[in-house]
């Protein structure tokens, strides 16, 4: 299972680093934390528009932050195990 963070709006006050050519822009939009289980609860900064983190077994919930008013949305999906022959 993967937790999906796409950032809708970013607000006026984030900081940013431009990129140049290929290079994407970097934001400091927020944080986000799974609980549940020893070794989870560290808030772990995200700094792109799109986040796609896989959910550890032992979580059992999962939190974030954004700053200065920026918006998002926020969808869990699921994966299918891949059978190997």
């Amino acid at each position: 299972m993967s937790v999906v963070v796409s950032v809708t709006s970013v607000g006026g006050g984030v900081n940013s680093q431009v990129g140049e050519g290929t290079a994407p822009n970097v934001f400091f939009l927020g944080w986000y934390s799974f609980g549940g289980d020893e070794g989870l609860g560290e808030r772990t900064p995200f700094n792109f528009r799109e986040l796609d983190v896989l959910v550890p077994e032992t979580a059992r919930t999962f939190s974030y932050s954004l700053n200065f008013q920026s918006r998002a949305t926020v969808t869990v999906k699921s994966l299918q195990k891949v059978s190997q022959f």
